[in-house]
């Protein structure tokens, strides 16, 4: 295949890459790195100091902006795969390298891992060139192979605990790969190592000084290390993730190597196929809560010089980059729509859309009450909402303590910051903006967690509610004025449930209850666009409901459900969402949720 072919799909893809870049919003990770890299340090208590010493140059010189931030990922990506071009080249021709180069610039998970500014782009290149370097210092024993290859462990090392895992492919290489096993008995092997274990160096001074936090999220906190099925499905997840017809492929260029004499390629084949089996036995004692597909990314791009070297002189090497590119495309199409129409995302749940949407929205909504009074403090109730609410307002807010923050490994950087809970004690103010994830929070946890709040920063007023279009995510907005508050001067959310409806012939029941502590819920509406349908008004004679927390004190005492019965043949044909709005004696007024009726057929939601 010619040049000409790789280099426009290199710069296709250049182009999108750096236009989703621009403009896909902010993940809540990406925010955080942001937030370590205006404080650069050794280290901190999620990750070695790489990355934020990575994003803090470009944000310097190109100003606040997205692509700013993402440009050391978007970058690491392109020369990722101008790297494994000139291996291909190097050691078998030029048609065979623009084949590898290609496929791995349309590799559907590398389109996502190629924008967001989060480590794996830039720890790919690093684990690239020194598994590269390593297979050419095999054959080639200058110094300079084993420099760089040491260089780049350190630069590993410095990005991601995870550069650990490219050892299990070294140590596979060393013994199964004939022409590597001498490496055993090469002392420069072994001092090339060691430098690149001073990477390192850093991350340890660090952790030392502080009682070893990000090794204990790393290897304690964050995993159970016990055994769970979940993890044999990897196999099926990649298949996905990198299409399954390139998946078939490189399975089938692997076993084809087996008669080839191209050792160098073969070489990479065993760092790779080390480096899959090594992630594969991980994910099955491993952490199943956080997405973790993009991990053995660099194992595919290892395996790819393999596959490029059977299809290269072959008719199906075009329905191969056809099919593959075909595979990226909804990937570029859902980054896309995250930013385009992000009321479509988010029905796809918190893994696709929930921690990239509704921050922009709701800062917008919190920057007016900020400039109102100047002075004010901004509080969020967890790291991911302060980070994104610190990137779009460019107020550093501080963080209440939560188990969110620990489980993410973040408790511990707030509290060095003097961000967490104790630095807003020590801190002096007397107003402040309190900004709460509703929808982060479990149902059962609402109650005591808002109620912890008036011993914990004081007294609350009420501001409102910040909904997203699609209902997905909720938030709530208060004033707290710093000091012991009373029941009466810390005020409480509405907190409610909807049950399912209930159909019966030609009625449909719409109920559930809503509640407010130390306060009255006045009445429940049913609306349908801006039109008031009916109105329950919560007083004694209303049903009766047990709310899951029998220390609230609510005025309807146990008569705070509310009720609707509507004759099914008067509802409007066609389906239509009814949102449940309730108020309170005190003026507030809380979404409580949507259902979707239509005639007698009803499916809540």
């Amino acid at each position: 295949m010619s040049r000409t072919v790789f280099w426009i799909t290199f710069v296709l893809v250049t182009l999108i890459r750096v236009m989703l870049a621009a403009v896909l919003p902010l993940f809540g990770d990406e925010a955080f790195y942001w937030q370590e890299s205006q404080r650069l340090a050794a280290g901190y208590s999620d990750l070695p100091a790489g990355m934020a010493w990575l994003l803090a140059p470009p944000m310097a010189i190109f100003g606040h902006h997205l692509l700013a931030l993402r440009l050391p990922s978007v970058v690491a990506g392109l020369v990722t795969v101008l790297l494994l071009r000139a291996f291909v080249r190097q050691h078998h021709d030029e048609a065979a390298a623009n084949v590898a180069g290609v496929l791995a610039l349309l590799v559907p998970i590398g389109q996502a891992v190629g924008v967001l500014a989060i480590p794996d782009a830039a720890l790919t290149l690093a684990l690239i060139a020194a598994s590269l370097a390593l297979i050419r210092a095999i054959s080639d024993r200058r110094w300079r192979y084993w420099l760089v290859f040491a260089l780049m462990m350190a630069l590993a090392w410095l990005l991601h605990w995870r550069a650990a895992m490219i050892y299990f492919g070294g140590l596979l290489l060393i013994s199964a790969h004939g022409p590597a096993r001498r490496l055993w008995q090469d002392p420069r092997h072994w001092l090339a190592q060691l430098l690149g274990l001073l990477g390192l160096v850093p991350t340890i001074v660090f952790n030392a000084a502080l009682d070893w936090p990000s090794v204990r999220f790393q290897a304690v906190d964050r995993h159970e290390w016990g055994f769970h099925l979940g993890g044999l499905q990897m196999p099926l997840e990649q298949a996905l993730v990198v299409s399954p017809i390139l998946f078939l492929a490189v399975c089938w260029a692997i076993w084809q190597q087996r008669r080839t004499v191209a050792p160098a390629v073969r070489g990479a084949i065993w760092i790779g196929l080390g480096l899959l089996l090594a992630y594969f036995a991980i994910g099955c004692f491993a952490d199943q809560e956080r997405t973790r597909v993009h991990w053995p990314w660099p194992a595919w791009l290892l395996l790819l010089p393999a596959l490029a070297l059977q299809v290269s002189r072959s008719r199906w090497r075009w329905w191969l980059m056809g099919a593959t590119a075909v595979s990226a495309v909804p990937v570029w199409l859902g980054l896309w729509a995250m930013h385009a129409a992000p009321d479509y995302t988010q029905q796809f749940g918190k893994r696709f859309g929930a921690n990239f949407l509704g921050y922009a929205g709701l800062a917008g909504r919190v920057r007016p009450l900020l400039d109102a009074q100047p002075g004010t403090v901004l509080i969020a109730d967890n790291f991911l909402l302060g980070a994104q609410l610190d990137w779009y307002l460019q107020q550093r807010p501080y963080v209440l303590d939560a188990p969110r923050n620990q489980e993410h490994g973040r408790q511990v950087q707030l509290g060095i910051w003097n961000l967490d809970e104790s630095g807003l004690r020590a801190a002096s103010w007397q107003s402040a903006i309190l900004v709460v994830d509703d929808s982060a929070l479990f149902a059962a946890d609402r109650f005591p967690f808002y109620q912890s709040l008036c011993a914990r920063v004081g007294g609350l007023q009420w501001l409102g509610e910040h909904i997203e279009a699609d209902t997905q995510r909720q938030f709530t907005i208060w004033r707290v004025q710093r000091g012991p508050a009373s029941a009466t001067a810390c005020a409480q959310p509405i907190l409610s449930q909807v049950f399912p409806v209930e159909v019966r012939p030609d009625l449909v029941i719409v109920g559930g209850y809503a509640v407010q502590h130390h306060g009255r819920v006045a009445a429940v509406e049913l609306r349908l666009g801006d039109r008031v349908i009916a109105t329950d008004h919560l007083d004694p004679a209303g049903p009766v409901i047990e709310p899951p927390w029998p220390e609230l004190q609510d005025g309807n005492g146990e008569h705070s459900g509310f009720r609707f019965e509507l004759a099914a043949h008067a509802l409007p044909s066609g389906a239509n969402a009814y949102q449940l709005i309730a108020r309170s004696d005190d003026g507030q007024q809380r979404w409580l949720g949507e259902v979707v009726l239509t005639g007698a057929m009803v499916q809540g939601r």
